[in-house]
């Protein structure tokens, strides 16, 4: 169920980023270079496989966080999905077994129908493997001139196979190039074919596709994964376009576009792999017949530009005194969230029983010090409704506390009302401890005055 919920929250994240590049990709797209966009879909791969990085205070994230010292304690955020709440539910005990099933049922659902869509593309991809390995193998030696050209000399296994209807690049670690047997003896195009698949392997695109794939069925729910994907995949086609066109003169645009033309109506094998059958044919045509080599300020531009994009999106946010995020945040780590889960989870208890003593524990190293000032909880029976934790990568949290209280006073007649309570974590204790506990008005209005007059 964890698992699932890191996922969860995980998509959430890389689909914010996922407009992100679309929006680049959109303004980028008439300034030249198709391999700058390529590479732009690298972040959002990492960050649909890969929790946790490294915070920066330039991380993309940060603009998603806002201060909760602004009154009505209102944080401006992603939203993130949190099974522990409302209540920190196991605090609730029973009391939302409805949601904890469900949230079961749900991780369930997802478990099976990514095991199946991993077992289908697995049996197509090893059901593959063995049709090719009767494929008969192509004279490597009238290909030099193209290995040195495409892969600066390194030699890939090329085949004829009746497996496939268009030209691929098959495999992970030892990629091999697929040729349908009708090219056998073929001469026109094949050069420029050929070209295209090893440029396939010398950047290793059927590596990302693969990674790509990976990381769709782990978000299968999410139908801009999928979209994603796609797009990455009409993006790459592309990139190795333009850097064929870069290695052919000029004057034999045309024949390589006539061979994109030729090949645009042949059935693709699978999206699974990198291959030179229709994948926004029309673009890729239009493209090679008005391609122009990029002057080197345009490059320099459009590196800054990519360079800008990694920084911003590998990294975590860092968040500075009085900002905070959701802690089922994928960008807090797990460890910090379930320390000040915890702490959440001793302070709702304490706070339901009424227990003076617990809370000045929570509060300090020395209780008899701070008994007194939680003494008045003593006399209040009040029941903890809803419970919202934020985190601080500094080693800090507040907790948001909707309360009913019940009978007594002190903090709050009879009624409902908030607290707010700051949690710390310090070298001289393991567990974090209670900074401060009161209603929201007051401590908002404390947070303000600090901000006046610091």
């Amino acid at each position: 169920m964890e698992l699932f919920v890191s996922i969860l929250n995980m998509s959430i994240a890389s689909s914010v980023l996922f407009l992100l590049v679309l929006l680049l990709r959109r303004l980028l797209r008439g300034l030249g270079s198709a391999g700058f966009l390529y590479l732009l879909w690298l972040p959002l791969l990492f960050r649909m496989l890969v929790p946790y990085s490294l915070p920066s205070p330039a991380s993309l994230f940060n603009l998603f966080g806002k201060s909760l010292s602004t009154p009505g304690g209102v944080l401006l955020s992603v939203t993130y999905f949190d099974p522990q709440q409302p209540v920190l539910q196991s605090v609730a005990g029973g009391e939302h077994l409805f949601t904890k099933e469900l949230l079961g049922f749900a991780a369930g659902l997802w478990a099976a129908v990514a095991v199946i869509q991993a077992a289908w593309v697995l049996a197509r991809y090893f059901l593959l493997r063995k049709k090719l390995a009767h494929g008969r193998s192509a004279d490597l030696t009238a290909m030099e001139s193209l290995f040195a050209r495409a892969t600066g000399g390194k030699r890939v296994p090329v085949i004829y196979t009746t497996a496939v209807a268009a030209p691929l690049v098959f495999g992970f670690l030892h990629p091999k190039i697929a040729l349908p047997v009708k090219m056998q003896g073929q001469t026109e195009g094949t050069e420029y074919i050929l070209l295209h698949e090893l440029t396939h392997v010398r950047r290793r695109d059927y590596m990302v596709l693969q990674l790509f794939t990976a990381a769709a069925i782990l978000h299968w729910f999410n139908p801009l994964a999928w979209l994603a994907r796609r797009l990455m995949i009409q993006d790459t086609e592309v990139a190795c376009d333009e850097r064929v066109l870069g290695l052919l003169n000029s004057d034999r645009r045309v024949e390589y576009a006539q061979t994109l033309l030729n090949w645009a109506d042949t059935r693709r094998h699978s999206l699974q792999y990198a291959n030179f059958g229709r994948s926004a044919a029309k673009q890729r045509i239009l493209r090679a017949l008005n391609w122009q080599q990029l002057p080197p300020w345009a490059e320099m531009v459009l590196a800054v530009v990519v360079c800008g994009v990694f920084t911003c999106a590998l990294t975590n946010p860092v968040l500075a005194d009085g900002h905070y995020l959701p802690v089922s945040s994928p960008f807090v780590r797990e460890q910090q969230r379930e320390m000040f889960r915890s702490a959440a989870r001793q302070l709702v208890t304490a706070l339901e029983t009424g227990d003076a003593a617990q809370l000045a524990q929570l509060a300090s190293m020395d209780p008899a010090y701070y008994e007194p000032v939680y003494a008045p909880f003593g006399g209040v029976h009040l029941r903890v409704e809803d419970a919202r934790l934020y985190c601080n990568s500094n080693h800090s949290a507040e907790v948001y506390l909707t309360v009913e209280v019940l009978e007594g006073g002190g903090v709050y007649s009879e009624g409902e009302g908030v607290l707010v309570a700051r949690l710390s974590q310090t070298g001289y204790r393991d567990e974090p401890f209670v900074t401060c506990l009161m209603p929201q008005k007051k401590y908002e209005d404390k947070l303000l005055q600090h901000s006046l007059y610091r």
